[in-house]
């Protein structure tokens, strides 16, 4: 390509970037293509557990669940069904404040928590599974603080801990 065709490029480029703005601009101020966002304010009086909510994800059954600092909220549309720490029972949620929420290739919300590791909630089940601190094993968590939780296209879970 010589200098003269590039000019011509960039000209044209130039040219076009303004016009498809342009048109952007006009179908954005047409009334019918704007996307109004509708959304609900959920607050310990609607029976949210605690108000500041640290991560949120929707899944496939069409429940919402939010972490906070004290249990994770699944909503339903209708109530709050709210899941907290019990001491004596290892089928519970390991800790209150959840700091991140994931939803596996199966359905199953996985749950990071403040200083207590990471826990799948078996949906069939209706059951906590803990994953933490595990001495003498290859595939511990060495900081059970738990902030970001993602799966590969190969099935393995990546955490972001501190």
């Amino acid at each position: 390509m010589n200098t003269h065709s590039l000019g011509l490029l960039k000209l044209s480029v130039s040219m076009l970037l303004p016009m498809l703005f342009a048109g952007l601009l006009l179908q954005a101020s047409d009334r019918n293509h704007i996307t109004r966002l509708q959304y609900e304010h959920f607050s310990m009086k609607d029976g949210l557990s605690m108000n500041p909510v640290m991560a949120i994800v929707p899944d496939r059954a069409g429940f919402i669940w939010f972490g906070t600092q004290d249990g994770l909220n699944r909503y339903d549309g209708y109530r709050f069904n709210v899941f907290r720490h019990e001491e004596a029972d290892p089928t519970t949620i390991s800790a209150n404040f959840i700091t991140a929420l994931y939803l596996d290739r199966k359905g199953n919300p996985w749950i990071g928590t403040l200083n207590a590791g990471v826990n799948k909630f078996e949906v069939g089940e209706e059951r906590f599974y803990r994953y933490g601190d595990q001495p003498g094993q290859r595939n511990t968590l060495v900081n059970k603080s738990i902030w970001a939780i993602y799966e590969s296209s190969d099935g393995k879970f990546w955490l972001g801990c501190d």
